[in-house]
């Protein structure tokens, strides 16, 4: 009997060990190239800008929902800019009936409606992601992941989206400040992504990197962003002006003149702003397609 369980508890150890290896291996992951620019895309979800035509559209999304490793019914593709501050994102999600596009108007991490998103590994870790969602009626939702796949959408950083809708389907551009993400200090980069898109009315999720259903985790699965060089991290600053008001009344006082039935109102304003450096330890990072009824 203690014979059999070595070998059980041995071969279950193998297993452990083996199995993230075997889903990496049988995946050939995914890399797009991107490239910098001087001129920065206006964001207005259209694609009007010059600067775009420096990289190349990257498509090859697969269901990841209902069917699995099936073609999309739609297609989607992308690209990816960045300069010395920002990272810009472009998705066009083709729809060949524009006027069943779900535009749901939601709050900020509802996630409800046609959706895309990004989800970028740059500290490149394989285990953290900063997650990034752009909703088609123009609202937006964001999440951090931690140990491969431990969500939270408490985590709000400053970023900007818009969308657009035409014959062809819709459009979100991204731009996604380097002060919100977290990557060390090199010359060369190379950051996970994984991009997904939900199709409401068909409840259908499609992919760009193929991530199994059952793997051990998804952030290690992630495809890879080459091209990025030469960019620092950035020192995070939040200002927090608010105003202060109080009012104070006072009754009638006897055998004082000057304070009979008068109100005296207070009223301060005062303007502040706190500086918040969010230390490397505290770690912000998420990466998962969520949608209403999905």
């Amino acid at each position: 009997m203690k014979c059999i369980f070595t070998i059980s508890t041995t071969f279950a150890l193998l297993m452990i060990t083996l199995v993230p290896n075997l889903y990496s291996q049988t995946i050939e992951k995914k890399n797009y190239q991107t490239a910098f620019t001087k001129t920065a895309p206006e964001i207005d979800g259209l694609m009007n800008d010059p600067c775009w035509d420096k990289v190349e559209w990257e498509g090859g999304f697969i269901q990841s929902q209902p069917s699995e490793n099936k073609p999309p019914t739609q297609q989607t593709s992308f690209k990816i800019l960045y300069d010395d501050n920002n990272l810009y994102v472009f998705i066009r999600a083709f729809d060949t009936e524009p006027d069943k596009i779900s535009r749901r108007i939601s709050r900020r991490d509802t996630f409800d409606g046609d959706l895309v998103s990004i989800n970028i590994d740059s500290y490149y870790d394989q285990q953290t992601a900063f997650s990034f969602t752009a909703m088609a009626s123009g609202a937006k939702g964001d999440e951090a992941v931690t140990q491969d796949g431990n969500y939270d959408d408490s985590w709000n950083p400053v970023w900007y989206m818009k969308t657009s809708i035409d014959d062809k389907g819709w459009c979100a551009e991204m731009k996604i400040p380097f002060s919100q993400l977290r990557f060390g200090k090199k010359t060369d980069h190379i950051w996970g992504i994984q991009l997904m898109r939900h199709i409401f009315r068909l409840q259908e999720s499609s992919i760009w990197q193929f991530i199994p259903k059952g793997s051990p985790g998804e952030v290690h699965l992630y495809g890879e962003l080459h091209g990025i060089s030469g960019i620092q991290p950035k020192k995070h600053i939040e200002l927090l002006p608010y105003t202060l008001a109080r009012t104070e009344r006072f009754g009638k006082e006897a055998g004082n003149p000057f304070h009979r039935y008068k109100e005296r109102l207070f009223c301060r304003t005062r303007r502040e702003s706190s500086y918040h450096q969010r230390p490397h330890t505290r770690l912000y990072n998420q990466s998962r397609l969520r949608a209403s009824g999905s």
